[in-house]
C-alpha cells in the first residue's frame, strides 16, 4: 500500500471513531464526508440544541500534494498528535489553520 493510501486509510478511521462520540447538547447528529476524488474528509455536527440551529465542521483534513493538511479543528485534543500517532510524518502533516508563516515554527510540514 503507498503512503497515500494508508493516509486515506488513517484519516477515514481517525474521522470514523471521532463521529462515534455522541455530543451531549439537543439532538445533534454527527456526520462524516469522504470526498475521495477531491481528497477532502470533514466531521461534521447538525441538528438543533432547542430553538437554536446547528451545523459545524468540526475536524476537515485534506490531502494535498503528498501531505495532510489540517483546515479545521474544533475538538479540544490535537489531532496532530492522533495522525502522528497513527503513523502520519511529522513532515507530512501541515496546519493549513495557522498562518503560512507561522508553521516553519510548528515542527510539522511546511510548504
Amino acid at each position: 500500500m503507498d503512503k497515500l493510501e494508508r493516509y486515506r486509510q488513517v484519516i477515514c478511521s481517525f474521522l470514523k471513531e471521532q463521529g462515534e462520540i455522541v455530543p451531549v447538547n439537543g439532538t445533534i447528529e454527527t456526520e462524516t464526508v469522504f470526498d475521495h476524488e477531491a481528497e477532502r474528509y470533514l466531521l461534521l455536527h447538525l441538528g438543533w440544541n432547542g430553538q437554536q440551529r446547528i451545523y459545524s465542521v468540526v475536524i476537515h483534513l485534506e490531502v494535498r500534494e503528498g501531505k495532510v493538511w489540517i483546515q479545521q479543528n474544533t475538538t479540544d485534543f490535537s489531532v496532530a498528535e492522533e495522525l502522528l500517532k497513527r503513523g502520519v510524518a511529522r513532515e507530512d502533516i501541515v496546519l493549513g489553520l495557522k498562518p503560512a508563516f507561522v508553521r516553519e515554527y510548528t515542527g510539522f510540514g511546511v510548504v
